[in-house]
Parts: structure tokens; sequence; C-alpha cells
């Protein structure tokens, strides 16, 4: 069950409830329990039961899943910097997503989200993007990658040159850059943004 749900549930059932509850209950802040929220973001067995007890109710425990949806690892605290430099994150949760948001979908490869932060590829990416990368250690010339660079994690326009990277932003504000090496993570096939 995703949070949109377990609040259609709630609401059905006439429980009174806020968010900063919900999110105290499952032991994270609103701001996390936000973010689950936009994603649709599956909450753990295991904390449904707290809710249930906390309400004293029966939640319908349907964890209905569209065909269309998949699984995708969402780094929380990986932030990928369209600007001057952002940072990586080992930890990581699941998070059901619809296959619309991703472009040229394959159920062979592997997908991440990643934050976005900064202003270098605006009007492109806004801070605050949900960026849907798909897991490739390849350029794929003139798209869009999340790659680190002298440590920290950026996302730009990736391509190669003769002997030579180029690094470009689409906010004119910042300069094209060139690099012998960069650690790709992977391509942009998506963006979910904030309303």
């Amino acid at each position: 069950m995703n949070v949109l749900e377990l609040e259609e549930n709630l609401t059905k059932k006439a429980i009174n409830f806020k968010s900063k509850d919900i999110a105290k209950l499952i032991g994270i802040d609103e701001t996390s329990y936000s973010r689950k929220k936009r994603l649709g973001s599956e909450i753990k067995r295991t904390d449904l039961k707290k809710i249930e007890q906390f309400y004293n109710i029966w939640l319908e425990q349907t964890h209905k899943e569209l065909d269309n949806n998949v699984m995708i690892k969402y780094y929380e605290n990986a932030c990928a910097a369209a600007g001057n430099g952002g940072f990586g994150s080992d930890s990581f949760e699941l998070v059901s997503i619809n296959q619309s948001f991703i472009r040229g979908f394959n159920p062979n490869n592997e997908y991440s989200i990643i934050n976005c932060v900064g202003d270098s590829m605006y009007p492109l990416l806004m801070p605050d993007d949900f960026l849907i990368v798909k897991n490739s250690n390849t350029i794929n010339d003139n798209h869009i990658h999340v790659f680190y660079y002298e440590d920290k994690m950026y996302v730009k326009f990736l391509a190669n040159n003769i002997d030579q990277i180029v690094i470009k932003s689409v906010n004119p504000d910042y300069p094209t850059r060139y690099a012998d090496n960069v650690n790709v993570i992977g391509e942009v096939v998506g963006c979910v943004r904030k309303l």
C-alpha cells in the first residue's frame, strides 16, 4: 500500500489524521513523508501495523500494483547538482513508479531516482526535481547524464570529443567544461517534478 492509498483508506474510515502524525508513527519527518507521497512510495508492512494499532482499525491490504508500474531504487540522500556539485549515497528505498515516466523503458535495464539540486540545467531541470536515471557507465553523446567529476555528483549534458569529455549546462551562466574522465552513473530518462 502506498501513501496515497493509506490516506484514502483513512479518509474512507472517517479517521481524522494529519500527515505529521502518520510521519511520526512511521518514524520519519514531514518532509520525507511528503516526498513518499509525491513518489507514491510503498509503506512497509510493519509501519502499516503501527498505524492500524494506533487508530485501532483494519486497513484494506490491497497492495495494488498496476501492470505498468515498476519498483525503482530511490536514493533520498543523493543529490546530483545542476550547478556546483552534489553528493552520493548508498542508502535507498524502493518506490513504485509508472513506466510512462521513463523514456524508452526496458525491463532489462536498471533504474534509480536521484534528487536534482541547483540551476545550471534550468529551465530543463529544476531544483527539487526527481531524476529517473537509466544506470549505465557509458556516455550517450549530447544526452543528460548523472556522473561524478572531481568527487562531486553532477547532472549535465555529456559528449565525447576527440580526447576529452564535454560537460555542458543549459543555463548560460555556467560555462562549458572539459574533462579527461568522468565516472558516469547513468543517463537521465525521466523527471518527476513538484507541482
